[in-house]
């Protein structure tokens, strides 16, 4: 069993909250990506795979996770929420693309080091921050010099 499971083994029996079977996949197929997702992604997962696990079930699952601080809801867009793994995870900031909706993840110690510095300088207890970045990815932007050339 992998470092994360037993973590959220114990987590949850210190809670006093039932790992249910249900729970449990959620978990894994969250462990298994590494990247974000929707709620949408996973209850199309479920779908597909036959697992008998409710909508319902699945959102209650996300939102008892990012209560417990487990997984990060991150809002990118206007229509949904993205959900990320934030369990032994960095800090990283995101650029998301406009055209295609990709989001890239960074990391860069020097928008730390300014951050800190900022919030020391401010007398701010720092807990967490989240930059975005919204534009164009190189891709998008390859394709509209195309479009525009014809």
């Amino acid at each position: 069993m992998s470092e994360i499971m037993s973590f959220f083994r114990s987590y949850f029996a210190r809670n006093n909250l039932r790992l249910t079977r249900p729970r449990v996949l959620i978990l894994e197929w969250i462990t298994q990506r590494r990247d974000h997702f929707t709620a949408e992604d996973l209850v199309r997962w479920a779908i597909l795979n036959r697992v008998g696990i409710s909508r319902a079930t699945i959102y209650r699952t996300l939102s008892l996770l990012t209560k417990y601080k487990l997984i990060a809801r991150r809002d990118f867009s206007s229509t949904h929420s993205h959900y990320e793994l934030i369990f032994n995870n960095k800090d990283h900031e995101h650029m998301i693309c406009l055209e295609c909706d990709r989001i890239y993840e960074f990391q860069n110690d020097e928008i730390e080091r300014l951050l800190l510095r900022e919030a020391q300088r401010r007398r701010f207890q720092s807990h967490f921050h989240n930059i975005k970045i919204y534009g164009l990815c190189h891709d998008c932007q390859n394709k509209r010099e195309v479009d525009f050339s014809n």
